[in-house]
């Protein structure tokens, strides 16, 4: 009963191609869904709201804002250690889970097993996003930087 969403533009062909032969191969096209990148904000909260949670595999992105978008929508994000951010938004446990590689599809296994915990951690998630990043101190933020660096 589990529908994987992967959303997001094609930056390698072959890898692409790749993931669509597995796809086919293994019967998931009822499971698998892939999206191009979506620059529309509210189809994006829409997919963020109707998901149970957010996979962020990522190694190199420097403090995503799909993880604050996501936990946003009450949707907890599961990351892994050392992505350069994450680390900084996501308190393990609480409302996300950040996980080292090989033990990723444990965490997600357990997260979505644990319904009550799922609730909870999309909950203080909410909670998180209003308190610590609110779009009036993300911009005050932003605004003085920019002067900074213009002075």
């Amino acid at each position: 009963n589990i529908k994987l969403y992967i959303v997001g533009r094609v930056v390698d062909h072959m890898y692409y191609l790749s993931i669509v032969d597995y796809i086919a191969k293994k019967n998931l096209k009822d499971n698998v869904i892939l999206l191009d990148y979506i620059s529309d904000r509210v189809r994006l909260a829409q997919i963020y709201t109707s998901a149970d949670a957010f996979v962020f595999p990522s190694t190199s992105d420097c403090l995503p804002s799909v993880c604050i978008e996501s936990m946003a929508c009450g949707t907890p994000p599961i990351a892994l250690y050392g992505s350069g951010g994450v680390e900084e938004i996501i308190d393990t446990g609480e409302n996300g889970i950040l996980t080292q590689l090989p033990n990723l599809s444990l965490s997600i296994y357990h997260l979505l097993t644990s319904p009550n915990k799922l609730r909870q951690m999309g909950e203080n998630a909410v909670k998180k996003v209003r308190t610590k990043y609110p779009y009036t101190i993300t911009y005050s933020g932003l605004r003085k930087t920019f002067l900074e660096v213009l002075r």
